[in-house]
């Protein structure tokens, strides 16, 4: 018997030595897929001349189908058979936790996507794996280990295990910065979430590690910095530090601090469409000879970017262009307007409400459907507001979809 076996890693070398007809297409190995469906899956079929870069395009739609972890395709010449065997990826049968003390199993469960009576696939269970250690760092448990382990079972099915070792909770002890001259430590510590471990942290919650968190702490670091002019600060870090008993840490954060720049001059450009300079500049809180505080600039962008989005360009990008004169320690600052496509509102659709009909909101609302120019969305909050008479306002989301507003929906 003359056969040729193809394997996904060698398909670009491979020659076939002969040709023929297919007479039949065989399936093998297959256990809870039916052959069928295996069939549908490829595209050669029998009555047709052997193709090697079909059956290339075959094992490759057979690995994509996610079904497979392992495929072989063998040619007969004498038969004419095409054969394809495969081999089925294990089916989970359980999900489990080991070793967690201080969490809950159901709490463990929120972090996975691996699920009981799917097929396995290592690299998403160990992306699970990786999504509960991320949890136990949430949690302060910043030494916590998550290992996934396979427990093989009868008829190609498999049990997932995480093992978990917890540890103790990690404390902050201590926070140092390095290369700060305009605040003391004591200042720049007030801004951030990250707090050192202290007499009343069992209250206070201070003390506790949390990685994400310092993302968070790098940008309110920066926020404070910015608000005094220093626009080009750079905070790097922390260079984190585990004390010889692995019970506490040491964050240090590494600043340049640059320079602060007062406001030169103030500019818009860009697309300005219908509205005029001064228009815009009415808009902006901060003037020349002012500290060049990033606050008002972001503000003073949000604001540019709502003229144009009451206009229907709900997508309007404000850019700001700085041109830095450092021997007078000044700052020129453009705002560039790119209003994008104007868009209109496709359809408007109410959720949550109870008490009232959906014609009731909308009548109280200012915008309506097919138009582009919007009225400010507070205006339309506050008076549905004042319908609901709610104890807490509602929040009101746009969708965007193909240069049109799709739905403008309130939750809550």
């Amino acid at each position: 018997m003359k056969r040729l076996l193809f394997l996904l890693l060698l398909l670009p070398s491979l020659v076939f030595a002969q040709e023929g007809t297919v007479s039949k297409i065989v399936i093998n190995g297959n256990q809870r897929i039916e052959s069928a469906a295996i069939s549908n899956m490829i595209r050669s079929k029998a009555g047709f001349s052997l193709s090697k870069a079909q059956v290339r395009d075959d094992i490759r739609a057979l690995y994509k189908s996610g079904y497979f972890q392992y495929i072989e395709v063998d040619f007969d010449a004498k038969n004419g058979e095409l054969i394809f065997e495969v081999q089925e990826k294990k089916t989970i049968i359980d999900v489990k936790f080991e070793g967690n003390q201080e969490e809950k199993v159901k709490d463990l469960e929120k972090q996975i996507k691996v699920k009981k009576f799917t097929y396995l696939d290592k690299g998403k269970v160990q992306e699970d794996a990786d999504k509960i250690k991320q949890f136990y760092d949430s949690k302060g448990f910043y030494l916590a280990e998550v290992e996934p382990t396979f427990v093989e079972k009868d008829k190609n099915q498999i049990e997932v295990i995480y093992k978990i070792t917890e540890y103790q909770k990690v404390e902050v002890r201590r926070i140092d910065f390095m290369g700060n001259q305009k605040f003391s430590a004591g200042e720049l510590k007030k801004v951030m979430r990250t707090r050192e471990k202290g007499f009343l942290s069992f209250l206070t919650q201070s003390g506790k590690f949390q990685e994400e968190i310092l993302a968070y702490d790098r940008q309110m670091l920066t926020e404070v910095y910015g608000q005094k002019g220093y626009i080009n600060v750079k905070i790097n870090g922390p260079k984190i530090e585990l004390s010889p008993d692995r019970r506490s840490l040491t964050l240090t954060y590494f600043i340049e601090e640059g320079d602060a720049y007062n406001v030169g001059t103030i500019e818009v450009g860009g697309e300005l469409l219908t509205k005029t300079t001064d228009e815009l500049m009415e808009k902006t809180k901060i003037k020349p000879d002012d500290v060049a505080d990033t606050t008002k600039i972001r503000e003073d962008i949000f604001a540019i970017s709502a003229i144009y989005g009451d206009e229907g360009y709900a997508y309007a990008n404000v850019v700001p262009n700085f041109e830095f004169f450092h021997d007078q320690k000044k700052v020129n600052i453009t705002y560039t307007v790119q209003p994008g496509k104007q868009v209109t509102i496709r359809e408007i659709k109410v959720g949550g409400n109870e008490s009232n009909r959906d014609k009731v909101i909308l009548r109280e609302m200012r915008i309506t459907e097919a138009i582009c120019t919007t009225p400010p969305r507070s205006v339309s909050r506050s008076k549905i507001w004042i319908v609901y008479r709610f104890s807490n306002r509602h929040d009101f989301h746009a969708e965007g979809f193909h240069g049109r507003l799709r739905r403008y929906h309130r939750s809550g």
